[in-house]
């Protein structure tokens, strides 16, 4: 196993041991559910990585390995815990012994359901978005549809900034080239962050 992917591992195990104890968040957060509905709009930052998933070319599959995952958002209240966003990330993408970098704009809806008692907040979210993916292998510059389906826990603190954790499957069902038949993922997606309330 190669150096790079035993770190990547363990890195998404201690992402994930860390996203968890965070449920138990709560004690002396005074922001709750009023506080956070006053800022009309939150931009956020968020780092993390992507599990094995698979590529599909022309109905043959290959591995993919554990990457990086960053991104930032703009989040913009459209009711009453309801929010919408824009997402633009950048995908560690790793097949064919090669890697390359996906850029990935996309938008999506979120709900809000608070959980006052905890001082959190949790945003199911479902977001649709165009992807451009570099030369890798024989494949030159592909652009792909993806689509996402994410989870966030919301950690509330006294000030403007908030912690957040993000659990995530995405993938990209299609792409636009008309050489090959493409599709990358589902992949698992496991991400920290820090959101700003504008």
């Amino acid at each position: 196993m190669k150096l790079w992917e035993l770190m990547s591992k363990r890195l998404f195990w201690l992402v994930v041991l860390i996203f968890l104890p965070l449920s138990t968040w709560g004690a002396g957060a005074n922001l709750v559910k009023k506080n956070f509905e006053r800022h009309r709009s939150h931009f956020g930052l968020k780092l993390g990585i992507n599990n094995l998933g698979t590529a599909r070319v022309d109905g043959e599959s290959y591995e993919t390995r554990v990457g990086l995952s960053g991104g930032f958002y703009f989040d913009f209240v459209i009711g009453e815990n309801s929010f919408w966003g824009v997402m633009i990330d950048l995908q560690d993408i790793q097949f064919f012994e090669e890697r390359e970098a996906m850029f990935n704009l996309s938008i999506g809806f979120k709900p809000v359901i608070y959980n006052d008692k905890k001082k959190m907040a949790y945003k199911p979210g479902l977001a649709i978005g165009l992807a451009d993916l570099g030369h890798i292998g024989y494949l030159k510059r592909t652009q792909y549809l993806t689509l996402k389906g994410s989870f966030e826990m919301v950690f509330f603190t006294e000030s403007k900034y908030v912690f957040f954790g993000e659990l995530a499957l995405w993938g990209a069902p299609e792409c636009f080239n008309d050489e090959y038949d493409i599709s990358l993922g589902p992949f698992l997606q496991v991400r920290l962050g820090i959101m700003f309330l504008n």
